[in-house]
């Protein structure tokens, strides 16, 4: 289905259109069913370069959102380090978060793609980095940033309960 128009931010009285970028699925069917003349690879060059720019986007983003999420835990747990010097696994915890914190920004395509249908959920993806983000150190499975992508998406992928 082709998207719908929306009013593109002119002058008042103008009623000028802008169409968003056409998906590609869309355009394959239309050429199908014989409404264009021609679809060659120019015809669709400018959607992969702006999709390509997208999903690189995207990555970054959720990069920053995992590295925003594990400095914020880490300096969470430096606070409970004080507030119970007795347990030492406070302290280790914020160690090995502002690890996983560094090692966040050489994320793997591999991982983004497991995570970019998350990443994009703003609250509960937020809450799930923050909960996965609370058991390093307190978890022994978590050991690296890999193994922090597992946990992650165990807790992304828990039922949620009301």
């Amino acid at each position: 289905m082709l998207h719908a128009a929306r009013r593109a931010s002119r002058p008042a009285g103008s009623e000028v259109f802008q169409l968003p970028p056409p998906n590609v699925g869309d355009l394959i069917r239309i050429a199908r069913s014989g409404f264009l003349a021609s679809i060659n690879a120019s015809n669709f060059a400018g959607h992969f370069r702006n999709r390509n720019m997208t999903d690189n986007e995207n990555k970054i983003e959720c990069m920053d959102s995992l590295i925003f999420g594990l400095n914020r835990t880490a300096e969470w747990r430096k606070k409970m380090a004080v507030r119970h010097p007795s347990d030492n696994r406070n302290t280790r915890a914020n160690s090995y978060l502002m690890k996983l914190a560094n090692e966040a920004s050489q994320l793997s395509d591999e991982d983004f793609l497991q995570l970019e249908p998350y990443c994009a959920l703003n609250e509960p993806w937020r809450d799930c980095v923050s909960k996965a983000a609370r058991h390093v150190g307190f978890t022994h499975k978590i050991k690296d940033f890999p193994s922090f992508v597992e946990h992650l998406l165990e807790v992304l992928n828990e039922p949620i309960v009301s």
